[in-house]
């Protein structure tokens, strides 16, 4: 009674410890490495961008609700800006943009002849006509260069194809309102997101309407929401399963609670012991090292199926594997990635704490158990450290040759991927793989390098390489090139107006007054990014330059990028310093490929350092070595039926093998050094292995691409773990 109440207090305590110091993070830098993280993308102009679509063919009701959502987003904490259709500037920001349009949008030689300005000035007359053109005609008549006219339209499009009716920017197709809006800039919290995501369908939901919302943030959250769900969905179901599999073999409910106790100990020292290491405590590190700590179950199983005679030897054999597979985890915190770090640190701590804790309270005045018989799956396989030698090779060479299996990875769920289909059919969405970025040490250098690149996108444009672009530097010129403007002076344009407006039948007089406003804006003062963050109009396109990386950054919007080779090809002969044009999904396959060699690397390492220490404690190399031959035969084989079921491996794939080395080490130990308890070990290592089968064979069926990766992993490495050890080479050594 004395040892059930010290595991109790020891378990309260540490799920206290955890549940008031532990904090959970995701950063992908964690990962990757924070020079190839990829996370930054999140945080960018772009990633906080939100697309929303109200479908609807009542153009009047699809209308009225964009309104009343824009509405209640511009109040919502998540919300930067939001738009739902082409607001007009107020009188100040008209005047101001009027102030500076030469600075924005100067006029070119083109664009200062008697005949162009005469066209532009009846154009403007004709607006004072027009209900819509009455607030901005007279600024048109002041200004027959048309600059002012050419800036409204740069700021007035959120996108490319896109209309708009009753005030209410519309879908090419015409059967969807659109809101277009930016996340606040604040730290990318998935929940959150995912709220708000749940928030605007509930609003379109509430009017009979369907919402489609769309950016990187909420594709993310969507993704991480359908993950969650669906392992919440397999947990249950599997710890169901499990529990009702415990019940049923081990029929008391202490020996249930033997079992269950040492797993919920060991799981809550070791996330307190990463938390006070690391200061946080990964996902990565909660997902699989929990999956990792379901080891932790099979401690008690193994001392429960033998009998009290021998259970001495049994608890030191559980010290042993414990003590061999947390060797082998620790050497992950070689790879130089704190995730990995992470992951080493909670399975070595979580399956010592656990090994202890069955150690305590399993002695041996605590009954066995008679599971089913197990032992008649002991088989005889001739040649079998050949044939395990042939298998290793076969599957880790495999692996090594194929290139890591990332599509699964970045594979859209079903309803996400429709959703962006039918946007795209609405809009032309800015490409979401192929990512241009000019950078420079300040904000001028990165201006003056876009003005380089200005001609280039140009002439892809034309040239249908791309389909249209958008950058800071379409508007805003560097302050060098603002003050040096190279226009004729006011003499000279008045004469050319008073040209013009006699084209135009009008009063030549008026020269004089367009000639005052022509000096006005020659001699505003210059425009800075931050002047224009000012302004409801142009904040968005301001913020996409900032500070990153050495010195300041902005990426380049890029639409319709089908030819991306030849889009390559001319950046390269253009030469444009700073610029930078990257295939997100090739650099990712890149740093998969670089994470898979490393884990690899780290994992062989671990693997020799724990079956060393395994043959040091022992005392019997010939049989550690056995043990080792088996491991690696069985994951050569779950290697190579994987290869053949679902292709390349994928790196949760291959984290997943970290799983079925520790499992196999486990059940290496007791079959191959119990001595004469072979057959009650293999009744132990059955039983671990249903129970194994259980959980993950549950996973294996889930939804998420991920959860189904690892579950069908495990399966078929359990399975070839344990008809590997539970084979042996000598025909006269299987029981019968």
């Amino acid at each position: 009674m004395t040892r059930w109440l010290l595991a109790w207090a020891l378990l309260a305590g540490l799920v206290v410890g955890a549940v008031l110091t532990v904090e959970p993070r995701s950063d992908a830098a964690s990962i990757f490495g924070a020079e190839r993280s990829g996370a930054d993308l999140l945080d960018t102009v772009e990633g906080r961008g939100l697309t929303i679509a109200i479908v609807s063919p009542d153009r009047a009701a699809r209308n009225q609700v964009a309104l009343e959502i824009a509405e209640a987003l511009r109040n919502d904490p998540m919300i930067a800006d939001v738009a739902a259709g082409p607001a007009a500037p107020s009188a100040e920001v008209l005047d101001w943009l009027w102030q500076h349009r030469f600075r924005l949008t100067p006029p070119g030689a083109e664009d200062l002849t008697p005949d162009a300005m005469a066209a532009r000035l009846l154009d403007a007359q004709a607006a004072l006509t027009r209900a819509e053109g009455l607030v901005i005609a007279p600024y048109l008549l002041r200004d027959p260069t048309g600059s002012f006219q050419r800036l409204l339209s740069k700021l007035s499009s959120p996108g490319q194809g896109v209309q708009q009716s009753g005030g209410v920017w519309q879908a090419r197709d015409g059967s969807a309102a659109l809101i277009f809006a930016r996340l606040a800039d604040r730290p990318y919290d998935i929940a959150a997101t995912g709220d708000l995501t749940v928030r605007i369908r509930g609003m379109a939901a509430q009017s009979d309407l369907r919402a489609i919302v769309i950016g990187p943030r909420a594709v993310a959250a969507d993704i991480s929401r359908q993950t969650e769900r669906a392992a919440v969905w397999a947990s249950g179901l599997a710890g169901a399963l499990l529990l009702g599999w415990l019940c049923l073999v081990l029929r008391r409910p202490q020996a249930v609670l033997v079992c269950l106790l040492p797993l919920a100990i060991g799981f809550a020292a070791a996330a307190l012991t990463v938390q006070l290491a690391f200061s946080s405590v990964h996902v990565l590190a909660l997902g699989f090292g929990g999956a990792l700590m379901g080891l932790a179950i099979d401690y008690p199983l193994h001392l429960l199926s033998h009998p009290r005679e021998v259970r001495q030897r049994a608890r030191r054999l559980v010290l042993l594997g414990a003590g061999t597979t947390a060797i082998a985890f620790l050497s992950l915190t070689g790879a130089g990635l704190p995730a990995f770090a992470e992951i080493g640190v909670f399975v070595a701590t979580g399956l010592l704490s656990a090994a202890l804790t069955t150690r305590l309270l399993l002695s041996d005045t605590v009954a066995p158990v008679r599971p089913l018989r197990f032992e008649r799956l002991l088989w005889h396989l001739p040649y079998k450290p050949l044939l395990a030698a042939i298998l290793a090779g076969l599957g880790i060479s495999l692996v090594v040759t194929f290139e890591t299996g990332d599509d699964r990875l970045v594979a859209l769920p079903g309803a996400v991927e429709d959703d962006l289909h039918a946007l795209r059919s609405m809009l032309t969405l800015p490409s979401g793989r192929y990512r241009l970025t000019v950078e420079g040490a300040s904000a001028e250098e990165v201006l003056q390098r876009q003005r380089a690149l200005l001609p280039v996108l140009d002439q892809m444009r034309v040239d249908e390489v791309i389909g249209g672009f958008q950058m800071l530097g379409q508007v805003l010129a560097p302050v060098s090139q603002q003050q040096d403007l190279a226009l004729p002076d006011r003499g000279t344009f008045v004469a050319i107006a008073e040209q013009a407006l006699r084209n135009a039948d009008m009063a030549p007089d008026f020269a004089e007054a367009l000639g005052a406003d022509y000096l006005a804006a020659i001699q505003a003062p210059v425009v800075v990014p931050d002047d224009l963050r000012q302004l409801g109009v142009t904040r968005g396109l301001a913020a996409r330059l900032g500070p990153g990386g050495a010195g300041w950054i902005e990426a380049v919007a890029l639409y319709d990028t089908a030819l991306p080779d030849k889009l390559a090809n001319y950046l390269a002969e253009a030469s444009v310093p700073g610029v930078s044009f990257l295939d997100t999904r090739q650099s990712l396959s890149s740093d998969l490929a670089e994470l898979k060699a490393r884990v690899l690397q780290w994992l062989a390492i671990g693997a020799v350092l724990a079956f060393g220490f395994l043959a040091l404690v022992s005392a019997r190399p010939r049989d550690s070595i056995a043990i080792a031959l088996s491991c690696a035969g069985a994951l050569g084989l779950t290697m190579l039926v994987l290869l053949i079921a679902t292709g390349p491996l994928g790196v949760f794939q291959i984290m997943a093998l970290i799983l079925v080395v520790g499992i196999g080490v486990d059940y290496g130990i007791f079959l191959t050094l119990g001595g004469e308890e072979r057959v009650d070990a293999a009744r132990s290592c059955g039983l671990c292995a249903v129970s194994t089968l259980l959980a993950f064979g549950v996973m294996a069926f889930s939804s998420a691409p991920v959860l189904a990766e690892i579950g069908l992993t495990v399966s078929l490495g359990v399975i070839a773990m344990l008809g590997l050890h539970l084979a042996h080479p000598r025909l006269g050594s299987v029981p019968r």
